[in-house]
């Protein structure tokens, strides 16, 4: 995979910083022309930030797909755990998987709060609520069609020049994020095995794609055995 089509810590900072600001303006006039497929759009593009999901796992998902019941805390703060199921007949591995993802920006409570309002839900309780929300499609403006490839690049070129990110020389596309997803967890020491079974995809690949030398590896590897104290390298 080219280098080009890589994305920055420091540009997926100013990447949801743009989406923050993207789905509220729209969502702040959803009667608006377009506005309710920019939202969703917008949350797509999130959620494909931080899940690693291919397009076509990711615009199959219904809310039965789907258990925000889970929390974490880290340093007396709540966070979000999703659990997402991807469905064997939608996974391109034809294999149902399993896997949880850290959702601090909290997409998916944003998008599930959306289609409340899209489908004027908001008098249900949350037992019948759950119930009418979970045979919808997630990333849908009538529950039912999957916005299009098309929707998605159209809202990733808007998010990417929002953000001030310079798309010209390099080959970013809305499939750069699942890139990003991966490379991190590669950089991050995480094993190949459990990198392949979240991400849908066999040790093979992440090894032939992914597990390229970068500059952050060569460094974490370099000072694997050692600590820094008081600006000076010390063996552990």
């Amino acid at each position: 995979v080219s280098q080009s089509r890589y994305i920055t810590d420091g540009e997926v900072e100013r990447i949801v910083k743009a989406l923050y600001e993207y789905i509220k303006t729209a969502e702040r006039d959803l009667k608006g022309e377009g506005n309710v497929q920019k939202a969703v759009g917008g949350y797509y593009l999130g959620i494909s930030l931080i899940s690693g999901l291919r397009r076509g796992e990711q615009l199959q998902l219904r809310w039965t797909d789907v258990d925000n019941d889970l929390e974490y805390r880290e340093e007396g703060r709540r966070n979000e755990l999703i659990k997402i199921k991807v469905r064997g007949e939608t996974s391109k591995v034809r294999q149902t998987r399993r896997f949880i993802v850290k959702d601090d920006y909290k997409f998916f409570d944003g998008l599930m709060k959306l289609q409340v309002k899209i489908f004027e839900l908001g008098k249900l309780s949350e037992k019948y609520l759950l119930s009418a929300l979970k045979d919808r499609l997630l990333f849908s403006t009538n529950g039912e069609t999957a916005i299009t490839a098309r929707a998605i690049g159209y809202h990733f070129d808007k998010i990417m020049a929002l953000a001030k990110i310079n798309t010209n020389d390099r080959d970013l596309v809305p499939y750069s994020f699942r890139h990003y997803f991966i490379t991190k967890r590669v950089n991050s020491n995480l094993p190949i095995a459990s990198i392949a079974e979240m991400c849908g995809t066999s040790i093979t690949q992440i090894e032939k794609t992914y597990y390229h030398t970068t500059e952050d590896k060569m460094v974490s590897n370099a000072l694997a055995d050692y600590e820094i104290k008081d600006g000076m390298l010390i063996p552990k």
